[in-house]
């Protein structure tokens, strides 16, 4: 397992990483259950204090989903890049274990030890089918821990599953995208044939009406002839 998550890092501002985070839609989205059963699952799993779903961009950091928050955060989405422990995860494109942020020299000044009480991190890449690593599934102590191979491993397959669950949600909004315009173009044929019957309806009964006149008439080939001209121009009006 761990072989296949390895990545090469990437930076945040990579064009290719930018684009496909920006393709997924996530990004300022709301809350969805088909996200936060993840950080569930995770908070279940390994029993830690916090879970989330971490999207990294150049300048901060969203929240797709978490779980453990305290009511009065609960609209806690999103951080400036400075207080990112994710963002290694993408530079690094492999699980990033601390043990303790505070003697951990990678992230010892980040202000999220002092702001968000972040003490302990285990953060897993989340990936495109392109492998671009769009952020991490992490979980979060507030105290000293030691991550054990087994919890890396059981992240690393909980962060497989959401990124099959990010290619699935986009998946279904283009197609979405393309019923909708289906239904629009439908909408638009609809609406122009309804044009065309009423285009054609006046001209067809001005011949129809010429031509039974001139059927039941008994008038002299003078008022025939006109007949017969008003419904040749009526006619023409229709091609």
């Amino acid at each position: 397992m761990e072989d296949i998550l390895i990545q090469t890092g990437q930076e945040l501002d990579d064009p290719g990483r930018v684009a496909a985070l920006d393709a997924t839609g996530l990004l300022d989205s709301p809350p969805e259950e088909g996200f936060d059963v993840f950080t569930r699952l995770v908070c279940q799993t390994l029993g830690c204090r916090l879970s989330l779903i971490s999207l990294v961009e150049s300048h901060r950091q969203f929240f797709k989903s978490t779980c453990g928050l305290p009511s009065d955060q609960s609209d806690f989405r999103e951080t400036p890049i400075s207080h990112s422990f994710c963002q290694h995860v993408v530079k690094g494109g492999r699980a990033l274990c601390i043990t303790d942020a505070r003697n951990d020299d990678r992230v010892m000044n980040n202000p999220a030890i002092k702001d968000y009480n972040v003490i302990a991190y285990l953060g897993v890449p989340i990936l495109t089918e392109d492998r671009y690593v769009l952020g991490s599934l992490c979980a979060i102590e507030g105290k000293p821990r030691e991550w054990t191979p087994e919890e890396v491993n059981a992240m690393e397959v909980m962060a497989m599953a959401l990124g099959n669950e990010i290619r699935l949600r986009a998946m279904t909004m283009r197609l979405r995208e393309q019923v909708e315009q289906m239904e629009e173009i439908e909408k638009q044929r609809d609406e122009m044939l309804h044009i065309l019957v009423h285009d054609l309806r006046n001209p067809i009964s001005a011949v129809l009406g010429c031509l039974s006149l001139l059927k039941d008439s008994e008038d002299p080939i003078e008022v025939k002839e006109e007949l017969f001209e008003t419904a040749e121009q009526a006619g023409g009006a229709t091609i």
